[in-house]
């Protein structure tokens, strides 16, 4: 008579590699799939740009971080055609030329990542508002 022999189970993954290592794979995985759905989102509102209408405050909700950005994009928007020199912006806005320009970029970085535009130009030393910026404006105070 033999005796007889238990079957082990199979080791879960988690216990395998540890629950750690499983979980940032696990978080890679959910990474992944978020940047895959982002990517589709950009294409349906890249293709969809025409029909879009992006007011106001859906641009200040995704492109500025504070007030201070809030104000950096009012005064590009009141600023000429050829634009506005940071050191102009900075004066009012107590902060320094380089901040501004920093901010800009960060802005243009966001509202690029969500809808493919851009809020501001560079234009020789100065920065002014984009076609787009200046049409969401335009098309917010002509609607009653």
């Amino acid at each position: 008579m033999t005796p007889e022999r238990k079957t082990m189970k199979p080791r879960e993954i988690h216990m395998k590699i540890g629950s750690y290592k499983y979980l940032i794979e696990i978080l890679k995985g959910i990474k992944r799939e978020v940047r895959l759905l982002r990517k589709t989102l950009r294409y349906i509102t890249v293709g969809l740009e025409n029909q879009l209408f992006f007011d106001r405050d859906f641009i200040r909700d995704v492109a500025c971080k504070d007030e201070v950005d809030v104000e950096i994009l009012n005064f590009l928007r009141d600023a000429p055609l050829s634009g506005i020199l940071p050191k102009q912006i900075a004066a009012e806005c107590d902060i320094t030329p380089w901040n501004v320009t920093q901010r800009i970029r960060m802005m243009n970085k966001k509202l690029d990542t969500q809808i493919g535009q851009q809020v501001a130009k560079k234009r020789g030393l100065c920065w002014a508002c984009t076609s787009f910026i200046e049409v969401s404006w335009r098309e917010e105070e002509t609607d009653p």
